[in-house]
């Protein structure tokens, strides 16, 4: 976790530890040849933080929502596809 994120939860240790503990879960998974990538959500620093402190009250890590949210792109782009019958 990056300093960036950690100083999110400043006031609310309780909720760093879950996020701590499901970030490395989350790690631990992850193949050995994984690559990273920077994103720039376009927010600002506040919205940013509700973002990632709603996710830990959730016990998700912001990786983990990427993950989804772009797999939910992918199927979403595969049906329509599918459904204008390209392939």
């Amino acid at each position: 976790m990056n300093d960036f994120v950690r100083e999110f939860f400043e006031d609310q240790p309780e909720l760093l530890r879950r996020y701590e503990r499901n970030e490395a879960r989350y790690i631990l998974q992850l193949p050995k040849n994984y690559d990273t990538i920077s994103i720039d959500f376009g927010i600002d620093k506040n919205e940013m933080k509700r973002l990632v402190i709603a996710l830990a009250e959730l016990d998700l890590t912001i990786d983990e929502w990427l993950c989804f949210k772009m797999k939910e792109l992918i199927l979403a782009n595969r049906l329509s596809k599918e459904n204008r019958g390209e392939e």
